[in-house]
């Protein structure tokens, strides 16, 4: 009798540590970083022209930058922030509820680039289509109709959101670099504060 139950003991407590390790392998392995995350990305600026976009994968979310023209910069500040569909600015440098100004959602100081996840931010996540496009000169989702400006901002349609502006920072004055996460330069946005 006592050698079955040490056997039965033995075998409960075997498996008790089988069961763990292999729960404790599972846990470290979810935790672990993707091999195919990337942490940044930087792309150079003085390829792209006045009036034109680049865009590129990063993290498998499609994005795109703008080099915006004067007049881009000016319809795209024209704008009421009383006729804005979404009043936040989605830029990921910022604090969450920042308004939608064309100067919060520019990738420079000087607002000729605007950088953006070129994504739809209705349900379905669809590509937008190549600037310009659009009633706004900016964006079109062709699966629902969403109008977006220069600045990414919804304008018209059923998008409830405007277009998310990514992590990133200048790295030199012709060079940005897109994060994974963002990193906040008070120096940056001191234009946001003191106007």
């Amino acid at each position: 009798m006592t050698n079955r139950r040490d056997f039965l003991t033995y075998a409960t407590i075997g498996t008790g540590i089988v069961t763990v390790t292999a729960a404790c392998a599972g846990l470290v392995q979810t935790l672990a970083p993707l091999p195919e995350a990337v942490l940044t990305h930087d792309v150079d600026l003085a390829r792209i022209e006045p009036g034109e976009e680049f865009r590129f994968l990063f993290n498998n979310v499609p994005m795109v930058i703008l080099h915006r023209t004067a007049e881009d910069i000016a319809s795209a500040r024209a704008a009421k922030q009383s006729d804005l569909f979404d009043p936040m600015a989605r830029n990921a440098n910022l604090l969450y509820d920042t308004a939608a100004s064309d100067i919060n959602r520019s990738a420079t100081p000087d607002g000729r680039f605007v950088l953006l996840e070129a994504v739809c931010t209705r349900r379905f996540r669809c590509a937008v289509m190549e600037f310009p496009m659009g009633d706004y000169g900016g964006w079109f989702c062709p699966c629902c109709g969403t109008h977006y400006d220069t600045s990414g901002r919804v304008r018209w349609g059923p998008a409830p959101r405007n277009m998310a502006v990514p992590a990133f920072e200048l790295t030199s004055p012709e060079t940005i670099r897109v994060r994974s996460s963002p990193v906040l330069k008070p120096d940056r946005y001191h234009h946001l504060i003191w106007g």
